[in-house]
C-alpha cells in the first residue's frame, strides 16, 4: 500500500506520555481525530469482565488491526 498525505499525523508514546491530553486538545481546536485504540480497547475487555490485556503478541496483534482499519477507512 503506498499512500501520499501531507495532512495525516500519527501521535505514539508510551504510558503516561501525553498521548490522550494531546488528542483531547487538538480536538478541542476543532482537528479530526480517531481514538487511542489501547485505551479503549482496554476499557471494552474490562466492561466484559475479561484481563484489561490479552497476551502481548495478541493484543499487538488486535492493536494493530484495529489501527489499520482505522487508518484506512480515515483515509
Amino acid at each position: 500500500m503506498n499512500i501520499e498525505k501531507d495532512n495525516f499525523f500519527v501521535i505514539t508514546g508510551g504510558p503516561g506520555g501525553g498521548k490522550t491530553a494531546v488528542l483531547h486538545a487538538l480536538a478541542e481546536k476543532g482537528f479530526a481525530c480517531v481514538r487511542e485504540t489501547a485505551r479503549q480497547m482496554i476499557k471494552d475487555r474490562l466492561e466484559k469482565g475479561l484481563p484489561p490485556r490479552p497476551e502481548p503478541s495478541v493484543f499487538a496483534r488486535e492493536l494493530f488491526q484495529v489501527d489499520f482499519d482505522q487508518f484506512r477507512d480515515n483515509l
